[in-house]
């Protein structure tokens, strides 16, 4: 479920993209200010990172008009779901509502209630 927050942690700690942010410099660079509280946080609670959506506002997944987390905090799954399913109805045929669909589609691979259980979810 959380896989691919993960690989966007893991490519500020170790300064190249993983997975999916392979050769993608603002994902390595947004990554790296991704404080070690955050990390925790992510790990014990799921909640996801601020610099994660400040990432995907970068990218044009995000619109403007969406309200993102400080980048010192960040929103627990639930959030992130509702924030992309807004995304896909109000820009269904657009590139960021396709890249909104397979963003969500590879959080729910796991499935909500399942966090625990998810190899990369919480501990």
């Amino acid at each position: 479920m959380l896989k691919i927050i993960m690989d966007f942690i893991k490519s500020g700690l170790l300064g190249q993209g993983v997975e999916l942010f392979v050769d993608d410099p603002v994902a390595v660079r947004i990554s790296r200010t991704i404080s070690k509280s955050q990390i925790r946080r992510f790990r014990h609670y799921g909640e996801i990172p601020g610099p994660f959506f400040l990432y995907l506002r970068q990218r044009g997944i995000l619109p403007d008009w969406i309200v993102i987390p400080r980048k010192s905090r960040g929103y627990m799954m639930s959030k992130l779901l509702k924030i992309l399913w807004e995304v896909m109805a109000f820009h269904p045929n657009r590139k960021s509502g396709d890249a909104a669909e397979f963003i969500r589609k590879e959080l729910l691979s796991c499935g909500v209630r399942r966090v625990q259980k998810c190899s990369w979810g919480p501990r």
